[in-house]
């Protein structure tokens, strides 16, 4: 509770400097590689690691503090690949066990130095970040005398916070009243160690290695980005003093509704089909998001780009007339492309307001629960009021079918003009169709009694999301 409060804190002061100052906020989203050095031991250079690409988001509270220097505060979640996925040229042989994709929420505070343009400037910003670790990865600790040549198996939480070093710059193309978008690169590397992945690898049911994968929180990313100025920054001694137009801004409004190729970003949360009873209200919980391009012709409008979904098939043993005696956290994501068709119809004469149906397909290529070596397990023991319970439990990925499937979404959404140049909208949707991306075979000893489940994980559910599209005419329009 006390981190909740000390981030919405950190968002508030950050707005009300917004509100007063007269700054500018950003918000930014793109791909991401998180950087993890592994190892093997004893070495085995038959075994070698994967790291999926992911992606970050975040929002950034700019001030400036002279005319080409501003102060830069963000907020920013990034998904981290701490896993071990592996092959093996004896992949009939060798099963690894252990993969955990999480969310690392970070603030950061750093200086931006910006080299002015008429219509475009560069910028380079350096920054230092403090990072989480998520919470809920505790429920993986090893168990005390569960290790390998003294290596603690499992996942060990080194340090619930992390330090880093953030480098990143880019440029900034300037739209109506000052708004602007971003397009970067950025690197951060971690200071510290926070988690690490020590995965048991077997060779013909024997322990013989120990996959090691060490997390300080460090990634490579690029990002595009929208900036919504408080005032109009100063882009050249000319335009100190421009004022722009209603003229101006008829003809953004008016670019922004004419046929053509857009960019759009969206971002979403999905609800999972079928709903887990329990305390955790995250566990049925998952985040999707995509980028790419879209075009508009008479009020419909057809899109197309890169997505990567979350998903999950956590499971729990219900006992004793008690939910979630004991609860396993299992997160996967889904990557691919999108394809989606919309029908926009207007609610008043200028277009301001839109609503109407949308369909999706989602063409999957990759999945991160692709592995039909993970297993694990191990002894477990919670304590619930004043009744201690101990049970024994293992499971093992079973192979899907999902291999260049489609999911489909169908929904409704609302959308609205933004600053004259672009459209957010608000949509739900009903996501269906989705192959199994993950099934699980488990198994408990508790008090006696031998408990099998198969648990399923795929991306049906209900969704909601929030998109920004942009059309292209508008940049191409004259500042």
């Amino acid at each position: 509770m006390k981190k909740t409060l000390f981030i919405f804190g950190f968002l508030f002061l950050n707005f009300l400097t917004f509100a007063q100052e007269k700054t500018a906020f950003e918000i930014y989203v793109g791909p991401s590689k998180a950087i993890l050095p592994f190892e093997v031991i004893p070495t085995n250079f038959n075994i070698s690691t994967s790291n999926p690409l992911s992606y970050h988001l975040g929002l950034s509270f700019i001030t400036e503090i002279a005319p080409t220097w501003q102060l830069s505060t963000q907020v920013e979640f990034f998904k981290r690949h701490l896993g071990t996925f592996a092959f093996s040229s004896q992949a009939d042989t060798i099963r690894i066990t252990g993969y955990s994709t999480d969310v690392i929420p970070l603030i950061a505070l750093g200086i931006r130095k910006n080299w002015l343009g008429f219509s475009h400037s560069y910028y380079f910003q350096p920054s230092l970040s403090l990072m989480k670790s998520p919470a809920f990865l505790d429920v993986y600790e090893p168990e005390p005398g569960d290790e390998f040549n003294g290596i603690p198996l499992g996942l060990v939480s080194v340090s619930n916070l992390g330090l880093g070093i953030r480098l990143e710059g880019g440029v900034k193309r300037y739209l109506t009243g000052g708004n602007y978008l971003t397009l970067g690169l950025r690197y951060q590397q971690g200071l510290r160690l926070m988690d690490q992945m020590n995965a048991p690898i077997f060779y013909r049911g024997n322990l013989e290695h120990v996959l090691v994968a060490k997390s300080k929180g460090s990634y490579l990313g690029a990002y595009i980005g929208f900036g919504i100025s408080g005032q109009k920054f100063k882009k050249s001694p000319s335009h100190s003093n421009k004022h722009i137009p209603d003229e101006l801004n008829l003809q953004k409004e008016k670019a922004a509704e004419e046929d053509g190729v857009y960019f759009f970003m969206l971002g979403g949360i999905r609800l999972r089909e079928q709903l887990l009873q329990n305390p955790y209200t995250y566990s049925n919980i998952s985040g999707q998001f995509q980028l790419g391009i879209g075009y508009y012709f008479k009020d419909f409008s057809i899109e197309t780009g890169y997505g990567s979904y979350s998903y999950n098939n956590n499971y729990q043993l219900d006992w004793d007339g008690q939910k979630a005696v004991f609860m396993t956290f299992e997160h996967f994501s889904a990557g691919g492309i999108p394809l989606t068709l919309k029908y926009h119809l207007p609610l008043d004469e200028r277009k301001n307001w839109k609503i109407g149906p949308s369909f999706s397909g989602f063409l999957i290529l990759s999945n991160t629960a692709d592995s039909p070596y993970y297993y694990g397990g191990g002894q477990r023991t919670t304590t619930i009021g004043d009744q201690t319970y101990e049970a024994t439990s293992s499971f093992e990925a079973l192979s899907t079918n999902w291999r260049s499937m489609f999911s489909y979404r169908a929904g409704l959404f609302t959308e609205r003009r933004f600053l004259n140049s672009s459209f957010l909208s608000l949509q739900f949707s009903r996501n269906f169709g989705s192959p199994v991306l993950s099934r699980l075979a488990v198994d408990y000893q508790i008090e006696g009694q031998n408990i099998n489940q198969i648990h399923e994980g795929g991306l049906n559910g209900y969704s909601l999301e929030l998109s920004l599209r942009l059309p292209i005419k508008v940049l191409m329009a004259v500042n």
